[in-house]
């Protein structure tokens, strides 16, 4: 099972057996209902910077989270404005023309139950790397 990002919120693609074990032969859609649940991880998020990161582009994936990642935000050290980063369908979240900086930058991570924490990533940060995080849900 996964969430569509494509589809309406809400909606998640599931295979034809667990289909048809939950709604039955009907093709196509059916009314379920579903709620996140924790993920079974120990320890905190980490985040890994995507290779070929730079101050003006930056790529961001979370590992390690209880729940599905919902939305994330980058503010650069110094900036008081939060960038809304966008998914990409590799997992990370990137930020175009809103990358790291030359400094460290904060991310506001949103999970699927709409709670929300902030890891920071200090400067000097390099691609390809995994930074452990502070925090988890």
């Amino acid at each position: 099972m996964d969430v569509c990002f494509s589809c309406p919120p809400g909606n998640l693609v599931i295979s034809k057996p667990g289909f048809e074990a939950i709604v039955g032969k009907q093709s196509g859609k059916g009314a379920v209902s579903w709620k996140p649940v924790a993920c079974p991880v120990g320890g905190k998020v980490a985040i890994r910077i995507k290779e070929g990161s730079t101050r003006d582009w930056t790529a961001v994936q979370i590992r390690d989270s209880k729940f599905a990642i919902k939305s994330v935000k980058l503010q650069r050290d110094g900036d008081s404005d939060w960038k809304e980063l966008a998914r990409a369908n590799d997992n990370y979240w990137s930020a175009t023309k809103a990358g790291g900086g030359d400094g460290g930058f904060k991310l506001q991570i949103t999970a699927a139950t709409e709670q929300t924490i902030e890891e920071s990533i200090a400067k000097g940060w390099k691609g390809g790397t995994v930074y452990p995080g502070a925090n988890q849900y």
